[in-house]
C-alpha cells in the first residue's frame, strides 16, 4: 500500500482502479474539483501516474482517463 499527495478527512474519495482478480486497487482523494491524493495497492505504475497528476493539480476526470478502469 502506498500513498501520494495530501488528503484530509473532508476530501471525497473515488475508486479509480478496482482489479480484485489481480489484487490491485486505487483510490483518489478529491477536494473541490482537484485531485489531492491517491492510495494505491499493488499498482506501482498507477501510483506514479497519479502522483504526477496530484502534483499537476489535475481533476478526477483526468485521473479516470489516465488509469482507464
Amino acid at each position: 500500500m502506498q500513498f501520494a499527495g495530501r488528503a484530509v478527512a473532508e476530501d471525497r474519495t473515488a475508486v479509480v482502479l478496482d482489479r480484485p482478480d489481480r489484487r490491485r486497487f486505487a483510490l483518489a482523494y478529491v477536494r473541490g474539483d482537484r485531485l489531492r491524493g491517491a492510495l494505491v495497492v499493488n499498482a506501482p505504475r498507477v501510483l506514479a501516474t497519479l502522483r504526477r497528476l496530484v502534483a499537476a493539480g489535475a481533476s478526477l476526470d483526468d485521473a479516470f482517463a489516465a488509469v482507464q478502469i
